[in-house]
């Protein structure tokens, strides 16, 4: 797969990277030399204005664009023209403000929206799920006893 990802931070950075072990081929734009980019040599990276610098960094050729800048506002333009005018045909787009949240969709070009604390959430949220769960199958099934010399169930 052919990830294209726009963004000058270190999380931009880190999903570059992750994504390149995964296996993908990545491209990375960011706004200028002074900003946070990719070291892996395997990762093509360009610098300029993403507007300007797509079609050179591979967007022709991209099968997902990552826009995940600081800016919702410069996140959901390249997003759009991303999906227009190089018809991308997966965007991902991060949410920085959540009440922006509302925006990010089909209409700008946007088919998955991540918040990266709608993500905290969801995952404390899942996590307090399952932990209910255990606590609850195991009241269920009534006090545990643990025989000297046996191994600890609980480990």
């Amino acid at each position: 797969m052919r990830v294209l990802v726009v963004g000058s931070t270190p999380l931009a950075v880190e999903v570059a990277t992750a994504l390149l072990d995964s296996g993908c081929e990545v491209n990375f734009v960011h706004p200028s030399e002074e900003t946070a980019a990719p070291r892996d040599e395997a990762i093509r990276v360009v610098a300029g204005d993403p507007l300007i610098v797509l079609e050179e960094a591979g967007a022709l050729r991209s099968d997902v664009l990552v826009a995940c800048t600081t800016s919702d506002a410069e996140n959901l333009v390249v997003s759009i023209f991303a999906k227009r005018r190089f018809a991308i045909p997966t965007v991902v787009a991060r949410v920085n403000e959540p009440d922006d949240e509302w925006l990010f969709d089909a209409e700008w070009g946007v088919d998955v929206a991540l918040s990266v604390s709608g993500l905290f959430a969801e995952a404390i949220m899942r996590s307090c799920a399952a932990a209910g769960a255990a606590a609850g199958a195991l009241a269920e099934s009534g006090p545990q006893q643990v025989e000297p010399g046996e191994p600890d169930a609980f480990t």
